[in-house]
């Protein structure tokens, strides 16, 4: 535990194994680059398992383009309506010989692994229809699963299915959008832009009065990673991060620390691993060249902890 921790302080002060071209000082990305790394390691075998966790790897710190215009002026796509055609896309699961669900629960083998499943109801006052699954293909072919995210603030809710997000106030009514997710990016001429690819997040960074939303170019190995500049995600600006993430990360979730933000993808259950990461928050928030730090953690490490 000692001999990873020196060796993460280490490469940050010596630019890294992969040397960052602006290798200042990041103090918080040396703490969160740590907890993601040893959280994993707490279910014993700390020495063997240290030697297959890979990382730290460090980037070079990314500078990100600015949008100034207003998200109303964004082209707009319909979602699903009744009578369209589905399409599923396939992904990494891989199903479990003996896994069912009965009125008692769900089971594995026999042995009962626990209760039902079920969707709790709603408790929020307010109620309103948001977007239809995407159509990913035009003119009318849906995508399923629709990978439906949302988050609220004092003033917005903003919600992304698939490949497309939209902008409510609190009350359900409609400000911005269904618009594609790289429409953000329109212009770069980058993989953001190029790639339309979903596994959104939405996420109201509650410390900043700040909106985040991302979605992955994941065959060209990017991260989109989209920070509002103001608390006003409808025309008050946005910065705009495309991150490498090589391999191929699926699932992508985004944690809002004081510190950070903490994203976590895997590579193919159950086998293949996971990689964690962490980026620079503060310089995100603004708009200056930020970086990430990466972890890779075994599918043998990753099956100890579920």
């Amino acid at each position: 535990m000692l001999v990873l921790a020196r060796w993460t302080l280490n490469a940050w002060a010596t630019g890294g194994p992969r040397g960052a071209r602006d290798a200042g000082p990041r103090v918080p990305l040396v703490r969160a680059a740590l907890i993601s790394a040893l959280l994993p390691l707490a279910t014993g075998e700390l020495n063997a398992q240290e030697r297959q966790v890979e990382g730290p790897i460090i980037y070079d710190r990314q500078t990100p383009l600015v949008f100034e215009g207003d998200l109303r002026e964004l082209p707009t796509r319909r979602g699903a309506q009744p009578g369209d055609s589905l399409r599923e896309f396939p992904d990494m699961r891989v199903d479990q010989p003996g896994r069912r669900q009965g009125p008692e629960g769900i089971r594995l083998n026999g042995e009962l692994l626990g209760p039902p499943v079920t969707m709790a109801a709603a408790s929020s006052p307010v109620s309103f229809d948001g977007i239809g699954a995407a159509i990913c293909f035009p003119p009318n072919i849906v995508c399923v699963p629709p990978d439906v995210v949302g988050d609220i603030g004092p003033n917005h809710y903003v919600q992304a299915v698939n490949i497309l997000f939209a902008v409510y106030d609190r009350q359900g009514n409609l400000l911005v959008g269904p618009a594609p997710i790289n429409a953000l990016w329109a212009g770069s001429g980058g993989a953001c832009e190029a790639n339309n690819n979903g596994d959104p997040i939405v996420r109201y960074d509650h410390l900043a009065d700040r909106w985040l939303i991302s979605q992955f170019a994941i065959a060209a190995g990017f991260e989109c990673i989209a920070i509002s500049r103001t608390s006003d995600p409808v025309a008050g600006g946005w910065y705009l991060y495309s991150f490498p993430t090589p391999g191929t990360p699926d699932y992508p979730k985004i944690g809002v620390w004081p510190d950070g933000y903490y994203m976590g993808t895997q590579r193919g259950f159950p086998n293949s691993g996971l990689d964690v990461y962490a980026f620079e928050r503060v310089r995100m928030l603004n708009g200056l060249p930020a970086g990430q730090i990466q972890f890779q953690v075994p599918g043998s490490i990753a099956l100890s902890i579920a």
